[in-house]
């Protein structure tokens, strides 16, 4: 889902983005604690921003292409080099452990280390960070690598023995990829050729692609079709807010979104089955709150043809497909605006596409309330894979005259209206909330960031890394990142091993 931006944010809340940006230097690994705040935007992880290059190399195993990256500038510092092999933990050689992989930076030590966890058990290895690589990847279940500066070669790490190879890549491998000592390091994507791949000259099954996909995102950024056939971008150089969808190869305009009508759109978000089919939130501006909350409505476009597939009326705001296509999940436009004082307290709705129906969860904000505490919010709705089962977090708020908040992480079931929360009675989440969250690629386990603020605040705070089973065991906490100041945040970047 691609949101679009609100024209008149606070100045306070661009001087927090502007530092996020800040570039994070290399560090010795830590799990010390020592708080920073990430500047994380949940759905912001749904816009990604891509870059590609084209590889073959062989063999090739089955590849879960889930991964995902942010850029962080490498700093200057004694040369390290790839070496031969790798002394690693035995639990890194068992193909079904789940492995998480983050990068631990530190700008007190001026030093950055890559952190891999074990899911299971939260046992750890530390990896040092080669100079002359400008990104890390996990190509496989069996072999971590690093793409080297000279954009040429890649080096993978075998992780049954630690053994390490180097493979040239083809010249076009670095065509959409800023190579040198000087480019950001980046956590890539890998994916294969084959029937649903993009971008792909052939279906080899030896034929691959490096994705550059960015987290958090950012407003005015473009969103791809299923295939990459497509994207959408937004215009806001007119009075309305606008839709365009542009070729992603030779950038011709293939649908824009209609101009005059006094109506704006809102948010996007493309169909996770179709490469031509997108969904566009639309509304008009409140006069009294001056926020996009009247006479919203949702419209299917195929954007191939440019016909208007079907509209809805609702009390849209964010939204999210379900990954079957059949649903979308929605709350009311003034989710959209909990930063600015609006705690949304409504119940999450479902709209079923064939029929035009709408399907409210009002159980959710009445449960799984703390004794004590009295309820905030619920928000970061996504959809697990199977699409019969919906992730979220609580918020809720100390009933004294001091604020204090806490949270937890929660899985409703549709099947039948069940709620099951992992996280519950988690000392950490007593007086901290989660403020970001993704599953491994099976989704077993649940990478989380805790923080003393909220998804209802938008300053930054102290925060930390977690990850914890969906059967609420397994515990495990560290200290991604470290700013000059000593304060503490989670890991800016972080992997998951793909699933064999």
């Amino acid at each position: 889902m691609k949101r679009i931006p609100i024209v008149f944010l606070c100045f306070f809340s661009w001087i927090i983005t502007a530092c996020a940006n800040v570039p994070v230097p290399r560090y010795t690994a830590t799990t010390q604690a020592h708080p920073q705040s990430p500047t994380i935007s949940p759905k912001s992880t749904r816009v990604p921003v891509r870059s590609t290059i084209l590889a073959s190399t062989q063999p090739v195993t089955e590849l879960d292409p889930t991964i995902i990256f942010v850029k962080t500038r490498v700093p200057t510092q004694t040369e390290v080099a790839i070496p031969t092999s790798y002394n690693l933990p035995a639990w890194m050689a068992q193909s079904d452990t789940p492995v998480l992989t983050a990068l631990i930076a530190n700008e007190i030590e001026k030093s950055q280390h890559l952190y891999f966890v074990n899911a299971k058990t939260g046992e750890n290895f530390t990896m040092q960070i080669p100079t002359k690589v400008i990104g890390f990847f996990w190509f496989d279940n069996s072999r971590f690598g690093f793409l080297e500066a000279n954009g040429k070669s890649m080096a993978l790490i075998n992780t049954l023995d630690g053994t390490v190879s180097t493979i040239i890549l083809p010249p076009q491998a670095i065509q959409f990829i800023e190579t040198g000592d000087e480019a950001d390091l980046a956590a890539l994507q890998v994916v294969r050729c084959g029937r649903d791949a993009k971008y792909c000259a052939s279906t080899l099954v030896d034929e691959f692609y490096f994705e550059n996909v960015t987290v958090y995102g950012s407003y005015g950024s473009a969103q791809f079709s299923k295939l990459g056939r497509y994207r959408a971008e937004i215009d806001t150089s007119l009075t309305e807010a606008r839709i365009l969808v542009l070729d992603s190869k030779t950038d011709t305009l293939i649908w824009q979104s209609p101009d005059g009508d006094g109506v704006s759109d809102i948010e996007y978000e493309w169909s996770p089955i179709s490469d031509n089919l997108i969904a566009v939130v639309r509304g008009n501006l409140d006069p009294i709150s001056e926020f996009h909350t009247k006479d919203m409505n949702l419209c299917l476009i195929n954007v191939k043809n440019g016909e208007l597939v079907r509209s809805y009326q609702a009390k849209f705001g964010s939204i999210d497909w379900s990954p079957n296509g059949n649903l979308i999940l929605y709350l009311d436009p003034f989710y959209m605006y909990r930063n600015y004082g609006f705690a949304f307290q409504s119940a999450p709705c479902l709209l079923f596409l064939d029929s035009g129906q709408s399907k409210c969860m009002t159980s959710i904000p009445r449960s799984q309330i703390p004794v004590g505490f009295s309820f905030r919010t619920t928000g970061l709705y996504q959809w697990l894979s199977d699409s019969k089962s919906i992730a979220y977090i609580y918020v809720y708020q100390l009933n004294d005259p001091h604020y204090q908040i806490s949270g937890n992480l929660c899985i409703y079931n549709l099947m039948n209206g069940s709620i099951d929360c992992p996280t519950d009675y988690l000392d950490v989440l007593k007086d901290h909330s989660i403020i970001h969250y993704d599953f491994s690629p099976d989704e077993k386990v649940v990478h989380f960031c805790y923080a003393v603020n909220s998804i209802l605040n938008d300053y930054a705070d102290t925060s930390q890394d977690a990850i914890i089973g969906m059967d609420g065991t397994g515990f495990s906490t560290w200290v991604g990142n470290i700013n000059e100041d000593g304060m503490w945040g989670c890991s800016h970047e972080h992997i998951w091993r793909p699933v064999r």
